[in-house]
């Protein structure tokens, strides 16, 4: 984005593929694959794609297409990318199911953080906003650490799914007047704004 503002300004930025492999068996790895250790698991690679779309967006990008949508789940670099997986959803299409779900045509406001948790404000057309909120860390299991920020009144908090079902609701917990705290880890959070 830099470089296009400096030498073409105006010139909309289109980031043209992204993704993460998160094969299930490295088992006969060959070439350069063999020696990368990019792999992620299904939950990361679900994480990460959300996680990027508004770092993308608050970077100026116009627009930005993941890599792929049907996999055959092999162990080379770039061939197990997809959000299917031999015609199957995998985690990462759920969560951006549910993420077009909640956001649908919202644009992104801000996007604030400290360098380790972010907030991104998003409102839709008719004025209502969330929140989705994460901390820029390696993808984990758990529940993930309190974390406290400032904000109007809000609504059940709503963790990324990594499945069909939707996954229990979380309860903001009012720290003080108009501060709030919330378990916050590497996969996002959307909290509705009230």
């Amino acid at each position: 984005v830099a470089w296009r503002d400096a030498h073409a300004p105006g010139k909309p930025v289109w980031v043209t593929e992204f993704g993460w492999d998160c094969a299930t068996s490295l088992a006969g790895r060959k070439g350069a694959f063999a020696k990368w250790a990019g792999n992620v698991t299904d939950a990361a690679q679900a994480a990460y794609l959300l996680r990027s779309i508004p770092l993308f967006l608050a970077a100026g990008v116009e627009r930005a297409d993941i890599y792929f949508f049907d996999d055959k789940d092999e162990p080379q670099m770039h061939a197990a990318s997809g959000i299917m997986r031999n015609g199957h959803p995998k985690p990462s299409w759920y969560a951006l199911r549910q993420m077009q779900s909640l956001l649908g045509d919202a644009t992104l406001v801000r996007l604030d953080h400290d360098g380790t948790f972010y907030i991104a404000t998003w409102r839709q057309p008719d004025g209502s906003g969330c929140l989705m909120l994460w901390t820029a860390e390696a993808d984990h299991d758990g529940n993930g650490t309190p974390h406290t920020f400032t904000a109007g009144r809000l609504g059940e908090a709503i963790p990324m799914t990594l499945a069909a079902t939707a996954p229990a609701v979380i309860h903001p917990v009012p720290a003080s007047p108009g501060r709030w705290t919330l378990p916050v880890g590497p996969r996002p959070l959307y909290v509705p704004l009230n």
